[in-house]
């Protein structure tokens, strides 16, 4: 339906908004302007989560009838937390060393992504749980992948990227 339809379009917004953001970020390397690895640029990928989740969030809202929102979320939601401790469990020791080589706002926009990465995670959840109709669609097959391999980038490029320039 239409509200399906409007949501990907806000879906390839997102990634038309990730697009823009590698393009400014390779015009102002190229121009040798010196770029934190985490700054004012992130602007553009932190959007595209916005958009992402945004997205998915429409999708899962798109056939409500007879369904119990408040339950969905309530199970998304408890994975999510779930997922931040074990993710927390795996990476605390590493992080808490590399955050001292950082400016506070530096890594506050850093530790954004992970963040961002289990709300979106949460949002694909809530999708799988709220619409039979996707259960086995191959549009999120791709997206859970691309979460998958996102998250993971985001988890090391904190770790090697804090404190550091983007070249």
């Amino acid at each position: 339906g239409s509200r399906e339809r409007r949501a990907w379009r806000v879906m390839a917004a997102g990634t038309f908004l990730a697009a823009s953001g590698v393009l400014v970020t390779g015009v102002l390397l190229a121009s040798g302007i010196n770029i934190p690895a985490f700054g004012p640029v992130d602007i553009f990928f932190i959007g595209t989560y916005v958009a992402l989740v945004l997205a998915v969030t429409l999708l899962a809202r798109a056939e409500t009838e007879g369904r119990d929102w408040s339950l969905t979320l309530l199970d998304a939601l408890i994975g999510g937390l779930a997922l931040i401790a074990l993710l927390w469990s795996t990476f605390e020791e590493r992080l808490v060393t590399v955050l001292d080589r950082a400016p506070v706002w530096e890594w506050t926009v850093a530790l954004v992504y992970p963040v961002v990465d289990v709300i979106a995670i949460v949002a694909l959840m809530i999708l799988v749980m709220r619409r039979s109709t996707f259960h086995w669609d191959v549009r999120l097959l791709f997206i859970a992948l691309t979460l998958i391999f996102q998250g993971t980038a985001d988890l090391l490029f904190l770790e090697s990227g804090l404190g550091n320039s983007f070249q």
